[in-house]
């Protein structure tokens, strides 16, 4: 009889520095954002600001409630996941900490299916999407970046965010799988699920 050994995948998200020991903390509710200003889809090399104008008017009016949704698909996720730390609370606007997904990097598989409008509702076709690269940046709303509780948590000194607020830890995303599917919010939505679903893994072992 042979035994198989499996070893398990290596978990795409890895801490990059600052002190996530805010993410520990269960007496601290988090705001979350979904920052597409840096993004280029690998399908032909086009920002998510032209990708946005070529949509059209119905793109562009729809969208504010789409990224919620999309949001949602990693925030959910996440606080399932840490269940001891800070939860994401959807409804926080003025957060002192806050969540910031900063995706660089998505192929969004053949779209030619969702033409008639790219935020359909569930339906096979298209190719199967991916993204390459992200960040997660937790990021205090004005003032310093607090100092950590302990030795625990405290990695290299944070960069500086715009606005006035501090970031507190970063961490980087690699290579993760999607679904095809002729909704682009159901495309994005499974990779910034099962992202959140590695951050609150990582999060809740370190």
């Amino acid at each position: 009889m042979f035994a198989m050994v499996l070893s398990a995948k290596p978990n795409p998200v890895t801490f990059v520095s600052g002190d996530y020991s805010v993410l520990k903390n269960p007496d601290i509710t988090l705001g979350i954002e979904l920052d597409m200003s840096k993004l280029v889809l690998d399908d032909d090399n086009k920002s998510w600001a032209r990708h946005m104008k070529e949509g059209g008017s119905d793109y562009a009016r729809d969208w504010p409630e789409e990224k919620k949704k999309l949001e949602k698909y990693f925030g959910v996720a996440y606080n399932r996941k840490n269940k001891k730390g800070a939860k994401i609370d959807f409804d926080k606007k003025n957060a002192e900490y806050k969540i910031v997904i900063r995706p660089t990097s998505i192929h969004l598989g053949n779209r030619a299916a969702a033409a008639v409008h790219m935020f359909a509702s569930s339906w096979v076709g298209g190719g199967e999407s991916s993204l390459d690269d992200c960040q997660i940046i937790v990021v205090k709303r004005g003032g310093a970046a607090p100092a950590a509780s302990s030795k625990k948590g405290k990695g290299k000194a944070p960069a500086k965010s715009a606005g006035g607020s501090k970031n507190v830890c970063t961490y980087s995303v690699g290579h993760m799988k999607g679904v095809s599917n002729i909704s682009e919010t159901i495309r994005i939505g499974v990779i910034l699920s099962s992202m959140g679903t590695q951050f609150g893994k990582l999060v809740a072992k370190q």
